[in-house]
């Protein structure tokens, strides 16, 4: 039960994010412009999770019962699959060879220099204000 609420809440959270902010990176490329800048985020940290667990079995280090990389991937893809943008950016990150840091699931070049962007709604259509460069330590 725990578990299902909680997988709720973080939908909702991502839902209210993305109806809030936005994220602008000069050096998006249309593929990557394309999802939504908390689903990239999610996305690739699922990616990371599974890299670890297929390096975990690959040197023999148990994990818990029962648990696989491929039924882990299974999992992934399950959880993956309903959020918006989520399967399109799991296929573009299983295809794109790229340099992604290990501990950050991201390549770091690729978000350096993002922006923020909050959004505000007015009676006469929606304006932005920036919240600032994404900077990250």
């Amino acid at each position: 039960m725990n578990i299902c609420q909680a997988h709720g809440v973080c939908l909702e959270l991502l839902g209210w994010w993305e109806s809030n902010y936005r994220a602008t990176s000069p050096a998006a490329t249309n593929s990557t412009a394309d999802a939504a800048f908390a689903t990239c985020l999610v996305v690739a940290q699922a990616a990371v999770v599974l890299k670890y667990k297929e390096s975990a079995e690959e040197d023999e280090r148990e994990g818990a019962p029962g648990c696989t990389a491929s039924l882990l991937s299974l999992q992934i893809e399950n959880i993956i699959s309903i959020i918006p943008g989520g399967p399109l950016e799991w296929e573009r990150i299983h295809n794109t060879p790229s340099e992604v840091d290990a501990k950050l699931g991201f390549n770091t070049d690729d978000w350096m220099h993002t922006e923020i962007i909050g959004r505000e709604l007015q009676n006469y259509g929606e304006s932005t204000r920036t919240l600032g460069p994404l900077y990250w330590i």
